[in-house]
This record gives C-alpha cells, sequence and structure tokens, in this order.
C-alpha cells in the first residue's frame, strides 16, 4: 500500500482484499484503488501508514482523512472531483456490507459500540504497541496460517473475525463473550471464542482465542498475556521466542527469600513427561517457612580468659565501599549487629572466581584458644561408599550454609570483628571459626537424622545428594527432603542444585551408575599447576591431588620426594627428582581414572604385587574386576 493513501481508503480496500482468493477480481480491485488514490492529495497527518510519531498506535481508532487547506490541493481535488464520486459509489462497507461509505464511519458500527459500552461482560484490556517494539510470529492452525502480533500487555489472545472464519464456523463459536478496552476510542465486544491448539518453537500449547470483529483490529490476531500461564515469553534482537514451563523452571523475585532469586533450572534432561512436571511443581513451590527449630547452636569455649584484640586493617577506597555494602546487607538479614566487645579480629579480603571480594574475617588468633567441638565430620569415602546402589542422583546446595545457625548469645561478643568504620559481631555461625563446621554438621545432622538413617539422604557440611534407583525414587525421596527443609527454613541455592540425573558432580567427583572419578574442574586444576616454586605451592599440590589418593596406586611412594621436600629445613630446591614426582602425579590423575563404588556384602577381594599399592576390586556383571581402591601400605 502507498503510504500517501488516506487512511480510510487504505482500510477499505484492506478489508475487501481479504476476502478475495481470485486474482483477477483482486487485480481489478487494486486498478479501483489507484484510482481513487491518484484522484486525491490529502493533508498529511499523524497515522498508522505514516508513522509520523513514536507514539503510533498498532490499533485501529476513529481518525477520518481531511482535504487539505492548501487551494492548490482543492483546486486538484475539484478537478478530479467526477473520477472520485464514480468511485465512491462502488465503495462496499466491510461492517455492514452497505455502500457508499467506509467501515469506519458505518453508523451501525458506531450503535454496537454503544451497546457494548452498557453490556455487563468483563472488560479486558489490550495495549498499545509503538512500532519499533513490534513483534510478530506465523501462526498455523489446520491449513491456515496468519501472522500474530506477540503482545503481553493484552489480557486475552485475539483474532480477526475474517481469519477465524477459515478455522471455524462462526455458529460454532462459544457463548463466552467479553468486552475489549483499548482497540480504538470504543469498547468492542467479542463475536465469542474458540480453542485451538498451536505449536510455537516445537512446543504445542493450548488457547482460548476471542473473535474480534474485523475492522476494529489491525493485525491479523494478538497472542495476549493469558500465554504466560504456560510459557516464559523472551525477546531479542532476532525476534521472540518461547519455552514451555515444563521445559525450564523459572524463579522470579519472591517476598519469602530475603535474597534476589531468578536461578534457571534445568530439568529438560529429566524424559518423562509426568516426572517432569513434578519436578518443575517441586522446585517451583518450595519456600523455607521455618516452622519448626532446633536446639542446635554454637557455644564458644575459650582455653583462658584473656580477650583477642587487633586493630581494623586498613583498605582502599573500592575495598572499603565493598565492605560496607557487605556489612549493610548482613545488618538488613540480621546476620550480623554492632558491637561494643573486647574482643575484636581483623577482616580480609578474599577475590571470587568472578573478580569481586568475599568479606572474611581472621579469626586465627582467637581459634588458637578456642576448645574443639567435637562432633565428628564424615569421610568423603564413607559418603561416597552409600551411593552404592544407586542409579540416579539428586543434589542440594544449602545457601550461606552456616548463617542458618544460631550463635548463643552470651557468645556473640567473641565472634566480634573490626572494619576501618565499625565493630559488629555475628549472631550466625561465621566463616572463619575452627569450630564452625561441626557445629554446622551438628545442625544438619539433627534436622535430617530420620532421613539420613532411612538412607533417603547423604549429607556432608552444605552438600546434600538424594540416591535413587530411578526417577519414580528420586522425585519421592526429594519431596520428603523439601518438606523437611521447608519446615527448618533452609534456603537452598538452586543455581547449584542437580535435579534427578544419573551423572552428578558431587564433592569434587563425578559419580555415575556405581563407579567415581576426579571431576573435570579437578583434573583441569592439577594440569594446569605451575611447577611449584616455593614450599608452599608444593603444599598446595600435595592437597589437590592427596585429595585423589585413592585414584593412584603407591601415591605415597610416588609423592615422597615432594614430601620430604617440604619436612626439609635445608633451602628449598626443586631437583630432578622433584620434577618426576611431580609430572608423575599429574599424569596419572589427568588420564581419567575410574574406580567403582564399594559394595558391602559382595564378592570383593585384596590383590597386591611387588609393588606397595594395593587394589581392593570386585567381580562385574560379566566377571571382569573392577578397581575399588588403591593404598599403599608399608611394613
Amino acid at each position: 500500500m502507498k503510504k500517501k493513501a488516506p487512511y480510510d481508503l487504505r482500510e477499505h480496500f484492506l478489508d475487501e482484499w481479504s476476502t478475495i482468493n481470485s486474482p483477477i477480481e483482486l487485480a481489478k480491485k487494486f486498478e479501483d484503488y489507484e484510482d481513487v488514490r491518484r484522484t486525491i492529495k490529502p493533508k498529511q497527518f499523524k497515522s498508522f501508514a505514516k508513522g509520523s510519531s513514536n507514539n503510533h498506535k498498532y490499533f485501529r481508532g476513529q481518525e477520518h482523512f481531511h482535504l487539505g487547506n492548501n487551494v492548490n490541493e482543492k483546486k486538484y481535488f475539484q478537478s478530479n472531483r467526477t473520477v472520485y464520486d464514480k468511485r465512491i459509489k462502488q465503495l462496499t462497507c466491510s461492517y455492514c456490507k452497505g455502500s457508499s461509505h467506509y467501515a469506519v464511519d458505518c453508523t451501525k458500527r458506531r450503535k454496537d459500540s454503544k451497546n457494548n459500552k452498557s453490556s455487563s461482560s468483563p472488560v479486558q484490556i489490550c495495549s498499545r504497541i509503538s512500532k519499533e517494539r513490534i513483534k510478530t510470529r506465523k501462526i498455523t492452525i489446520g491449513n491456515k496460517t496468519f501472522e500474530a502480533l506477540i503482545d503481553t500487555g493484552s489480557s486475552v489472545t485475539l483474532i480477526r473475525e475474517d481469519v477465524s472464519k477459515g478455522i471455524i464456523e462462526q455458529s460454532k463459536l462459544s457463548g463466552d463473550i467479553v468486552v475489549l478496552s483499548g482497540l480504538g476510542k470504543y469498547e468492542v465486544k467479542t463475536k465469542g471464542s474458540f480453542q485451538r491448539e498451536i505449536e510455537l518453537d516445537g512446543e504445542k500449547y493450548s488457547v482460548t482465542w476471542h473473535v474480534v470483529p474485523t475492522p476494529y483490529l489491525e493485525f491479523q490476531a494478538v497472542i495476549g498475556s493469558d500465554i504466560l500461564e504456560q510459557a516464559f515469553v523472551g525477546f531479542d534482537r532476532k525476534g521472540v521466542y518461547f519455552r514451555k514451563h515444563e521445559d525450564k523452571v523459572w524463579f522470579m523475585h519472591t517476598q519469602v527469600y530475603e535474597a534476589r532469586i531468578e536461578d534457571e533450572i534445568e530439568v529438560k534432561h529429566v524424559a518423562n513427561p509426568r516426572i517432569r512436571k513434578e519436578l518443575s511443581e517441586l522446585i517451583n513451590n518450595y519456600i523455607p517457612r521455618k516452622t519448626e527449630t532446633t536446639n542446635v547452636s554454637m557455644r564458644i569455649i575459650l582455653k583462658d580468659d584473656v580477650p583477642v584484640y587487633q586493630p581494623a586493617r586498613r583498605l582502599s577506597f573500592p575495598e572499603n565501599q565493598a565492605v560496607n555494602k557487605q556489612i549493610d546487607e548482613w545488618l538488613d538479614q540480621g546476620i550480623v549487629r554492632q558491637s561494643s566487645s573486647e574482643y575484636a579480629s581483623p577482616i580480609v579480603l578474599v577475590k571470587k572466581k568472578d573478580g569481586t571480594a568475599r568479606l572474611c574475617v581472621d579469626y586465627r588468633k582467637l581459634n588458637r584458644k578456642l576448645v574443639k567441638d567435637r562432633f565428628p565430620l564424615p569421610l568423603i569415602e564413607d559418603v561416597l561408599d552409600k551411593l552404592q546402589d544407586a542409579k540416579v542422583y539428586s543434589t542440594l546446595d544449602l545457601k550461606n550454609g552456616f548463617f542458618h545457625v544460631e550463635v548463643n548469645e552470651d557468645c556473640k561478643h567473641f565472634t566480634s570483628f573490626v572494619v576501618p568504620d565499625g565493630q559488629f559481631e555475628f549472631n550466625k555461625v561465621p566463616f572463619g571459626l575452627s569450630t564452625s563446621p561441626s557445629v554446622f554438621q551438628r545442625y544438619v545432622y539433627s534436622i535430617f537424622r530420620e532421613l539420613m538413617r532411612k538412607g533417603i539422604v547423604i549429607i556432608y557440611m552444605d552438600d546434600l545428594i538424594i540416591p535413587a534407583k530411578d526417577e519414580d525414587e528420586g522425585i519421592e525421596k526429594l519431596k520428603k527432603v523439601f518438606e523437611v527443609s521447608s519446615k527448618y527454613g533452609l534456603e537452598i541455592k538452586f543455581k547449584k542444585c542437580q535435579f534427578p540425573r544419573r551423572k552428578v558432580e558431587f564433592l569434587g567427583h563425578v559419580v555415575e551408575n556405581g563407579t567415581v572419578r576426579p571431576s573435570v574442574a579437578k583434573t583441569i586444576a592439577v594440569k594446569k599447576f605451575p611447577v611449584p616454586t616455593t614450599v608452599k605451592q608444593v603444599q598446595s599440590f600435595l592437597g589437590l591431588t592427596g585429595y585423589f589418593r585413592k585414584f593412584i596406586p603407591a601415591y605415597s611412594k610416588i609423592a615422597k620426594p615432594l614430601s620430604d621436600l617440604i619436612r626439609s629445613d635445608n633451602p628449598f630446591v626443586f631437583e630432578q627428582s622433584h620434577i618426576e614426582a611431580f609430572e608423575k602425579l599429574k599424569k596419572l590423575l589427568t588420564e581419567s581414572p575410574v574406580l567403582s563404588i564399594f559394595q558391602q556384602g559382595k564378592n570383593n577381594r585384596i590383590a597386591h604385587g611387588r609393588k606397595p599399592a594395593r587394589i581392593r576390586s570386585r567381580p562385574t556383571p560379566r566377571s571382569r574386576r573392577r578397581k575399588i581402591a588403591s593404598c599403599s601400605i608399608h611394613v
């Protein structure tokens, strides 16, 4: 359509052409349009076609074209008046099918609009969208394809009456009549509605289509905000995309959590639609209600009564800002409070992987005076051995684990720390105290003790793993864990969780089908470890590789030159024997060693050879023995 054509003229021909199927008749109509268009030169005004303002709306309103006040325009029009009158008599109203007027001037249409105002049907809002923000998608229903505007500002999904006729007989429309506000000057009553399924980005959605009289809707259809009940709608430079809620769980802001939660949890790997739906609902509905509490709190006992005090350390301006921001958040969340204690420890900023800084308190001097909490921490090997019969695993990560536990009121002054701008003490268990891990382990055990005894959940600090034989059992166990977690107000870091999977990463290991191996991140860290130049670097390397010593036969023998180096009082000299031990340990750990998980009651045996390495093994279903663990025995 030519941009200079009057709005009403274009409207008429567009309405007429939408019902024409014959190419010959369409060509004739186009010639008529061109003849009439050439007889007039209307004064320019703000309209849909002209786009002369950023606020142009894409729904039809009550606008009329005007002849300009310019004298030349009037003369030009008068000289062609005969042709214009002849053509105008051939025009037919697309609303009432009468002659010699346009739909926009139709008196019957105006009466219908007035009647709509008095209707008792609920009013639905339809938004107006600027030209720059328009997003459309092609929709196919049966053998009918049409263009639909994506407008989440509209509360319902609409379809133009002339388009709907190619999909459903109008007599079969439901009596669900609604009144629409936002389509031009008047409220508009729909003709009815119908239900049809559509496909968007490979997923099917059931949609209620409300039929709107043709003159009132510029687009063939409008997909409204009701689609949001079934899918997430995203916009980017390429256009608009849809993601079904069953495939991803989207966390929006909620007042229950003090922190913002916008995590996206992948559950698409779950093939069973029923399990996937249950899992999505379970995650979405999780709220830490904290209707029950434990009697576990941190008690701090010192070996003497001499206060520990250290002055605040100097910080740069950006560091000081970061510290003050963190403390303000902790004050708002009730994690810390202002203090006037005679005890005071300094803080240290530790850089995280993303470049930001983590505020830690340097409690080293205080730790020397602490009486240890004797609650035992589990061995990682024991935790992994409990996964022996599982095929499916879910893992949970507790958010700010230590902050779930209260510090006894009489002991809070011991946790005091100082910064350049003040002194504070912890209401919750802080990181850095030597007794914090044992106290927290006692806390989570008191919450999950019954579930742990039944083998429903296995816990190591703030990491929980839920083993199961299949997905159904995994979901049932997960429900029980979520129920208990919610009652005790445990906040979960969903971004780090893994839900029913056959392969998960847990405590630095990859667990899959009864086997365990070092995680990719750990093996990469070993592979990229530089040649040590200090005793401290050697200690770090041995700590990293020692974590996986069971994967390396004769580990202690291979690592002996390095172990001797850190015990020696001699000057640090990294010789050839040290380099060989260093490179061999790196090689053995980066060759993806895999061990089977020990199974109690199975036919296990101990193998030995000339080397001091000892390998526990068990037969597989194919009578092939697999390694369970390696150890070194010195006689």
